[in-house]
């Protein structure tokens, strides 16, 4: 099929993903294209680092239309539907652009957390998804009692950094803030057989002070959730 105007590409979702590729069609496209990037945030959201920000550390922030640069045109809003038989991304929150055309779509729109599925998670458990759970986050770490464990469900790169970071909030805080007595312990949270089931991750140690503070678990068989 050829294509006579320049190609309409709508990229859905305007974090790491999404705006690294508007900003690669936009630069690479043989023949121009009219890249638009919808998302509701103005900022691009770190998600890689916002551990840091709920152990209160401040986070650096991109605003994306400078980030993406003035080929790709940014729309604040959200995507509530792709209709494929109008070639039309339908938007709620940006009156000016209420349906976009387009040749592509490019869905970049990231994970969520599922908080329903595992009982008791909406109503005890924090997140990482976005920076306004990592504020709650910290908030919920600093009115902690002292001697308060603080279990981090997931043992890969975000849960190891994100226990290290409370640890070392923890180690910190002094002794004369709640703070530091917490504990951080990171288990794995995985479905097997029909269940959930949390399993403790090997021990790993990343503590200043190692005779007073620590991170990790045992390693140990699967339990039950």
């Amino acid at each position: 099929m050829k294509i006579e105007h320049p190609q309409k590409v709508v990229v859905v979702g305007g974090g790491y993903a999404g705006a690294m590729a508007a900003v690669r069609v936009a630069g690479r496209a043989r023949r121009g294209a009219e890249v638009t990037l919808i998302d509701p945030r103005a900022e691009l959201v770190q998600r890689l680092r916002l551990h840091q920000a709920a152990a209160g550390q401040k986070v650096r922030s991109y605003n994306l239309s400078k980030l993406t640069g003035r080929k790709v045109t940014n729309v604040r809003g959200e995507a509530y539907e792709i209709d494929t038989a109008r070639s039309l991304v339908r938007v709620r929150g940006s009156d000016e652009h209420a349906s976009i055309p387009f040749d592509f779509v490019i869905l970049a729109t990231g994970s969520t957390i599922d908080a329903e599925s595992v009982p008791g998670v909406s109503e005890h458990a924090h997140s990482l998804a976005s920076p306004e759970s990592a504020a709650r986050l910290n908030d919920a770490l600093s009115e902690l009692p002292e001697g308060s464990v603080a279990a981090v469900c997931g043992g890969g790169m975000t849960g190891i950094e994100a226990a290290s970071e409370f640890e070392r909030l923890s180690a910190a805080a002094g002794a004369s803030t709640p703070a530091a007595g917490i504990r951080v312990v990171t288990w794995n949270l995985w479905w097997r057989f029909g269940r959930w089931r949390i399993e403790p991750r090997p021990y790993v140690r990343f503590c200043s002070k190692p005779s007073r503070t620590s991170v990790g678990c045992r390693r140990s068989g699967p339990t039950k959730a």
